[in-house]
């Protein structure tokens, strides 16, 4: 898992809120805010958490962003804070998948 960390993707970003999604629903809720914040790493090392108005793949990084950006306020709750704040927030909301399905092949 550390190669992975070593040369972030946004596979590896999914990957780890799955991991995430997956430790909290069996109550291991520590490791579940561990892998979070491995999650909102790797998302802001790829700069999903910027827009890119002109780049392609735009959409993925929107959904990668807020996909950890929702899950960390649910966690934050109870742990009484959270990982992202408000002030980090210069991204579009995504497009609804019925207008817009996610097209991530080279072009």
């Amino acid at each position: 898992m550390i190669a992975a960390i070593d040369a972030p993707s946004i596979a590896t970003c999914q990957a780890l809120l799955l991991l995430s999604i997956k430790s909290h629903r069996t109550g291991k809720h520590t490791k579940s805010w561990h892998f979070l914040g491995l999650a909102c790493r790797v998302m802001q090392s790829l700069g999903s958490h910027r827009d890119r108005a002109s780049e392609h793949g735009v959409e993925i990084h929107r959904r990668l962003f807020w996909t950890c950006y929702i899950l960390d306020k649910l966690l934050g709750v109870e742990r009484a804070f959270s990982l992202l704040y408000e002030c980090c927030m210069r991204l579009k909301s995504p497009i609804p998948f019925s207008r817009a399905p996610v097209d991530d092949s080279p072009k």
